[in-house]
């Protein structure tokens, strides 16, 4: 008997572990590591703000001029022999301009005509940029007068010596003037007219402006169009990328897959129906859905985008009066991503709740009040979605934002950024921080209960893998899709200055214009959004990952089609102490 005690004994002493480590100093790093962790999360997140709040600011002062300091402007030198001529402003050492004038918004619109100036003839060149460097930034005296160029200069340069230039400036160039709401009166010694202008003949200036810009073969680049005066891009046929690559194909691919993954997460609700349409797995089934209609709107915009899309033959008209369907493709867009990130949000904050405050749940459920939180959380994302929409129509609509067209954008990129991204890079950081804290919380329970059983602490569980899993894929999709948007906001006045200098040399010398083309793609960064897609695409079968009990559905097909599983050991020891945990999950 004393023999097999002592044998026993030793077989206790054998099954001990290898190591020894002390849990509370593990529990402190491990706590330690995850504070770090959500503060780079944090940090992560708001890049975008960054990016975007980081821009020159406007100096505006509606109470008196604002100082004018952009010295290095290209139409400094232009406003400086406009005031040469203003009584009230000769021998002034400063500029000044009115106090209205969004300074950001004239200097995109001043490099976008500084780009387009080396197609401008020399007699349109000689009249037209001083007067649209004046309409961009009126100048302005010690009695808060202001002074714009008048009409009879606008119709004189639209009409006459710059006919087919600002007929071509008109389609590529914003905020060109309407000569009906300018002044009568020039600033200079009161005239009617410019002086520069009074002697041009308007047979010569036409005759002048038709050499310098009419395509004389009628030949123009490939998915380019002949208008009758010169070669603009083709609509829907255009697009940046090379020709030949598969890269506009990128978004329909992530489209293709977010429809099969949601088909596939509502056929696997529809088998686990009791568990996946209540709440609050049902959240879950809500987002797959908005996944399915983002992905349903992308492949139709593929099929036919020119009758979606087009309004005009060329990209040009297009851009300036979009369709209905744009209009409704965008509206979409925005809604189902806001949905999905507030659906989301309240299925994080449900699941820590469960998690950190068991006994109100019971309490909560015996009361039959989940319903109520269920319909008050179904308001609340709906309400918050559809406000971003209407902010985005209040703020000028939407507009095609990709080339070829899909799926169209926000036409100010002011509403995008506090309508969306900043919800969204605050909404995905403070769920992220809510798993993390859930992660501990089952983790924590985890190393005890492990450690009594003589188990390593450091190897995690089936509950512990799941939040990891979904933790990691909402930080890259998050940081990868905000990170597009803040690159593309602060390249965006680059991009369409080059992108105009490129329109601009095709219209007139098509097929030499490789440089431009080149300058206007180096600013965009289409890898970033294509990534971004393709994550979202993988939105609903991620979600399943905390919501579906797999080996639920294990049972089920085994108890259906006599499927045999293969189970370990280990296995079976560990489903009993993890079912709790990921009951929750």
């Amino acid at each position: 008997m004393d023999n097999l005690e002592k044998n026993h004994k030793e077989e206790e002493v054998g099954k001990k572990p290898k190591w020894k480590i002390n849990i509370k100093y593990w529990l402190a790093l491990e706590a330690t590591t995850l504070v770090i962790v959500v503060i780079l999360v944090w940090g992560l997140f708001s890049l975008p703000a960054v990016f975007y709040l980081g821009r020159p600011a406007d100096v505006k002062n509606q109470g008196s001029c604002q100082l004018y300091t952009s010295y290095s402007s290209f139409c400094y030198p232009f406003l400086t022999q406009s005031a040469s001529c203003i009584p009230s402003l000769i021998n002034r050492s400063s500029l000044y301009i009115a106090p209205s004038v969004d300074l950001q918004q004239s200097e995109s619109t001043a490099s976008q005509i500084q780009s387009f100036q080396d197609f401008l003839s020399p007699q349109c060149k000689e009249v037209a940029l001083p007067f649209l460097c004046l309409y961009l930034f009126p100048l302005c005296d010690d009695n808060q007068t202001t002074y714009l160029p008048s009409m009879a200069q606008c119709i004189s340069i639209s009409t006459d010596i710059c006919r087919t230039e600002w007929l071509l400036a008109s389609s590529l160039v914003n905020n060109l003037p309407v000569c009906s709401k300018l002044p009568n009166v020039s600033p200079c010694n009161g005239s009617t007219t410019p002086a520069s202008t009074t002697t041009a003949s308007p047979n010569n200036a036409s005759t002048t402006n038709s050499t310098s810009l009419s395509v004389v073969n009628k030949t123009c680049s490939e998915n380019f169009i002949f208008n009758g005066n010169y070669c603009l891009p083709d609509c829907p046929k255009w697009s940046l990328r090379a020709s030949g690559t598969n890269a506009d194909y990128v978004v329909i691919v992530a489209a293709v897959v977010g429809l099969i993954s949601g088909t596939i997460v509502l056929l696997l609700s529809c088998v686990r129906h009791r568990r996946m349409f209540a709440f609050p797995s049902i959240l879950v089934v809500y987002q797959t859905i908005m996944t399915i209609l983002l992905a349903l709107f992308a492949v139709i915009s593929f099929i036919d985008p020119k009758g979606l899309y087009c309004t005009e033959p060329d990209w040009i008209g297009s851009l300036k009066r979009t369709t209905p369907f744009c209009a409704i493709s965008g509206s979409v867009l925005f809604f189902c991503l806001m949905e999905l990130a507030v659906l989301w949000i309240f299925h994080v904050a449900v699941i820590f709740w469960n998690v950190i405050f068991p006994l109100q749940v019971m309490d909560f459920n015996s009361r039959h009040w989940m319903k109520y939180i269920h319909a008050l959380i179904v308001c609340v994302a709906l309400l918050i979605p559809a406000t971003t929409v209407a902010v985005v129509f209040g703020t000028g609509g939407f507009v095609s934002g990709t080339f070829p067209p899909l799926l169209c954008v926000s036409k100010s990129s002011e509403a995008a950024f506090y309508a969306l991204v900043l919800p969204i890079s605050i909404i995905i950081p403070s769920g992220v921080t809510l798993l993390l804290v859930v992660f501990w919380n089952v983790h924590k329970q985890h190393i005890i209960q492990r450690e009594q059983r003589s188990k390593s602490p450091i190897r995690l569980g089936t509950a512990e893998k799941k939040v990891l899993i979904v933790f990691i894929y909402y930080v890259l999709l998050g940081i990868i899709a905000l990170a597009a948007f803040g690159i593309n906001v602060r390249t965006g006045n680059a991009f369409a200055i080059a992108l105009v200098a490129y329109f601009a040399c095709e219209s007139t010398m098509p097929g030499n214009c490789e440089a431009s083309r080149n300058k206007a793609l180096n600013n965009t960064f289409p890898g970033l959004t294509d990534t971004a897609y393709i994550l979202l695409a993988l939105f609903p079968l991620v979600n399943l990952v905390y919501a579906f009990n797999f080996n639920e559905l294990k049972d089920i097909l085994y108890e259906r089609f006599k499927m045999k599983w293969p189970t370990s050991r280990r296995d079976t020891l560990e489903s009993t102490l993890e079912k709790s945990q990921t009951t929750a999950l």
